[in-house]
């Protein structure tokens, strides 16, 4: 949706063989596809360090890191203009929780010794589906950040929630004794459940991150439930928005025992919530949008299963194949190729262009190397841009 509400060039990052079929594409002017230089298993939490790669190997001087299953509501240009990332060179969104302290050895973990306790600047879990950098002002910390995402089998442990990336962004800025801009908590998006108004939490269901800028607009619907489950429907009827700042109004909770993704988004209390009509308070110009692209979608999903499936018919035996996903929230995968046979385990994804499961990362990337990588990005970067994680 980006095309509906900005003019600001794009570069769509994917790892390495994982957007062959894109390569014929046209892509509008603005619009590039790029490769993470660094080869990384297709595994958690290895491939968690795409995000910081990205930022890193971006070409663009001033970057929105956007992940692909965020949808801007607004024009984000105008975030550049914030005071408050004027200011530090980083705007940061926090998560729905405060940040877990997991075991008394985590800080030191987390900081290599440096810290023996919470540093009083950290203190929500962060949400890196967006996140906006100055990278001519932020080097030394995007290195750190790379660093640690490099390292993210040792540290996952001691990291909030799946032990992911999203939190690594706020722990560099701290370390290199940075401060950074941090937006209001997020509401959610979602529905009201009839059959759960008695509860405590009350009868809200969500499963969209409503973010907000400095000043408390809406500006970025990121679906983190069920993305997949439903590609072409919304299911947006209400937001439940906190009415406090300086406590946890919403929380995830395993309210559904019998789908495939068990969590959802609800209140901690009903009354720690204001519940707002969805287009009232995002806007109703957001679904006419999102029409119009999956109308587009599912031509061309049409289109490409007519042309699978007169491929397959061209072949007596079917060939030895897998097929990876591009993980983006509103475009399935079709694209597949030839790779030796093994045994896939749930533990482990495959690397399609040797045919083998990596059990560890590649060694030998340093911080040298991401000095470099962030040197040579830099060379001639100008101008704001929008990093799209794929």
């Amino acid at each position: 949706l980006l095309r509906e509400v900005s003019l600001l060039p794009v570069e769509v990052w994917h790892l390495p063989h994982e957007a062959e079929e894109l390569q014929s594409v046209a892509w509008p002017q603005k619009c590039q596809l790029r490769q993470v230089p660094v080869a990384l298993p297709r595994k958690r939490p290895e491939v968690w360090a795409v995000k910081p790669l990205a930022l890193l190997g971006s070409r663009f001087r001033e970057v929105l890191l956007l992940d692909a299953d965020n949808l801007p509501v607004l024009n984000p240009e105008d975030l550049f203009d914030e005071p408050s990332y004027q200011a530090n060179g980083a705007l940061f969104w926090p998560d729905l929780s405060p940040f877990q302290e997991k075991m008394p050895e985590q800080w030191s973990a987390l900081s290599g010794g440096v810290w023996q306790s919470r540093p009083e600047n950290i203190r929500w879990e962060q949400e890196s589906g967006q996140l906006l950098v100055d990278k001519a002002k932020c080097g030394a910390m995007l290195q750190r950040a790379a660093t640690m995402a490099m390292h993210l089998r040792s540290l996952c442990r001691f990291l909030p929630g799946d032990g992911g990336d999203k939190d690594l962004f706020q722990l560099a800025w701290t370390l290199e004794s940075r401060s950074f801009a941090m937006a209001p908590l997020p509401a959610a998006a979602g529905c009201l459940k009839p059959d759960r108004a008695s509860t405590a939490s009350g009868a809200f269901v969500g499963h969209t991150m409503v973010h907000h800028s400095c000043d408390g607009t809406p500006y970025f619907l990121h679906r983190t439930i069920d993305k997949h489950e439903d590609l072409w429907q919304l299911h947006w009827e209400v937001v439940a928005k906190p009415k406090f700042q300086d406590m946890q109004c919403l929380s995830l909770q395993r309210i559904c025992p019998d789908a495939k993704v068990k969590a959802r988004i609800v209140p901690q209390h009903a009354e720690h919530v204001e519940v707002h009509d969805f287009d009232r308070y995002v806007g109703s110009e957001i679904r006419t949008r999102f029409a119009r692209i999956v109308a587009e979608l599912l031509e061309e999903e049409n289109r490409r299963c007519r042309s699978k499936a007169k491929a397959r018919a061209r072949y007596k035996k079917p060939r030895c194949c897998l097929c990876w996903c591009c993980r983006t929230a509103l475009v399935p995968s079709w694209s597949k190729a030839p790779i030796v046979k093994q045994s896939r385990t749930h533990s482990a994804d495959w690397v399609p262009q040797t045919g083998v499961i990596l059990q560890e990362m590649l060694k030998g990337i340093t911080s040298l190397v991401l000095a470099v990588l962030m040197g040579e990005s830099m060379q001639g970067a100008n101008g704001r841009g929008i990093c799209l994680d794929d």
